[in-house]
């Protein structure tokens, strides 16, 4: 069973710290980025790793959804400056 999720490449810190916790865990993932056309992404990505354990990917699906709600917060904070 493989695990997949979409996020928004666009963040920076995102990308690195989905990077990082793979290599902590000893795992490799497929990350494939979307296009529009051939020269024009969209700045989605979907991950996708091959493991069957329930916990990790739930551990993973929390991780990366914390990440993206502290990057939205981030900006909202910029915003408002």
């Amino acid at each position: 069973m493989n695990f997949s999720r979409r996020f928004d490449f666009r963040i920076p810190q995102l990308n690195g710290r989905i990077h990082e916790f793979l290599r902590t865990k000893h795992l490799t993932g497929l990350v494939e980025h979307e296009f529009q056309n051939v020269d024009e992404p969209t700045g989605w990505a979907t991950l996708t790793i091959d493991t069957v354990d329930p916990q990790l990917q739930h551990e993973l699906e929390g991780y990366i959804s914390t990440l993206e709600r502290i990057a939205v917060r981030e900006s909202e904070l910029v915003s408002q400056l």
